[in-house]
C-alpha cells in the first residue's frame, strides 16, 4: 500500500509545472531565424514563453510586450470586428427569413390540407341529396344535409381562419426584415 501512495505521489509531481515562464531565446544564424533554450552566439534576443493557460503580470513581459498597439493594427482590429458584425447580423436576417418563410410554407400547406378535407366532406354530403326522395320526408332531408353542410363549411373556415391571420402576421414580419436599414 505504501508502494502505490509513494508511486502516486510521485507521478502528481512529475506533472507539476515547476517553472511557470520558460526563455526561449531568437537567435539569427546564416540569415535564418532560430528559436533555441540556450543563449545566442550572435545576434538575437531572449523572449519570455507563459503557458496559455496562465496569466502574466505585465511587469515580468518584456519590454515590447508592454508598448502600447500600433494605431494602424487596433484600427483594422477595430474594422474587422464591425465588418464581422455586421455579417453576422445579415446572417441572422437570413436565417430568421428563411424560418419565416418555412412557417409560412407549413401553414399553406395547413391550409390546403384543411381544404381537401373540406371538399371531401362537401362531396359526401353533396352524394347524400341525390338519395332523397321527392316528398316532404325527402325535403327535410335535403334542408338536413344543406344545414349539415353549412356548419362543415363554417368548421374549417374556424380552423383556417387563425392560420390565415397567422400567415399574414409572417408575411408582415418578412416585409419588415427585408426593408433596407
Amino acid at each position: 500500500m505504501t508502494l502505490m501512495r509513494w508511486t502516486l505521489i510521485f507521478a502528481a509531481l512529475a506533472m507539476w509545472p515547476f517553472n511557470s515562464f520558460a526563455e526561449v531565446f531568437k537567435c539569427v544564424e546564416d540569415g535564418k531565424t532560430v528559436f533555441q533554450d540556450k543563449p545566442c552566439r550572435g545576434a538575437g534576443s531572449a523572449i519570455t514563453v507563459v503557458p496559455a493557460n496562465q496569466s502574466v503580470e505585465k511587469s515580468k513581459l518584456p519590454e515590447a510586450a508592454n508598448q502600447p498597439a500600433d494605431e494602424s493594427v487596433m484600427s483594422r482590429t477595430k474594422s474587422h470586428i464591425d465588418t464581422m458584425q455586421r455579417d453576422r447580423q445579415k446572417r441572422d436576417l437570413e436565417y430568421e427569413i428563411r424560418d419565416i418563410d418555412s412557417a409560412i410554407q407549413n401553414a399553406e400547406r395547413e391550409i390546403s390540407n384543411l381544404q381537401r378535407g373540406l371538399d371531401a366532406e362537401l362531396a359526401l354530403l353533396s352524394a347524400k341529396k341525390g338519395y332523397a326522395n321527392n316528398n316532404l320526408a325527402g325535403a327535410t332531408w335535403l334542408q338536413s344535409i344543406s344545414s349539415e353542410m353549412q356548419a362543415t363549411s363554417e368548421k374549417y373556415k374556424v380552423k383556417i381562419q387563425p392560420i390565415q391571420d397567422r400567415i399574414t402576421l409572417l408575411a408582415t414580419r418578412r416585409a419588415a426584415l427585408q426593408k433596407p436599414r
